[in-house]
């Protein structure tokens, strides 16, 4: 998913155009980015539509500290790997899965 380009930045300057993050499949969907119930994390939420079990990679505008995975009611159910601006998440064959991001530095 390549919504918008992301371009880079130079000084206190932000670009015109940013994304917020991209995906390396096209066949898994971001379905839903909002922020957490209980906290000012990122709730991002994806559906594998193909069937075929996948790593996703993900670029983020802005460094991932931690990454949580959840159910759909964001009840935490364990901690994902990986931080940094690109991160590789695992998606299950026809599989919704939530995962809780924090940026806080």
């Amino acid at each position: 998913m390549h919504a918008v380009r992301k371009t880079t930045t130079t000084g206190n300057q932000l670009p015109e155009q940013l994304s917020f993050l991209t995906t390396s499949e096209s066949l898994v969907n971001v379905t839903t980015v909002k922020r957490a119930d209980n906290s000012n994390d990122v709730i991002i939420r994806l559906s594998e539509i193909a069937g075929k079990n996948r790593q996703l990679k993900l670029d983020f505008a802005a460094p991932v500290q931690q990454i949580i995975k959840t159910n759909l009611i964001e009840d935490e159910e364990g901690t994902v790997p990986g931080q940094g601006t690109s991160v590789t998440l695992p998606v299950g064959h026809h599989a919704i899965e939530t995962f809780k991001l924090n940026f806080r530095q």
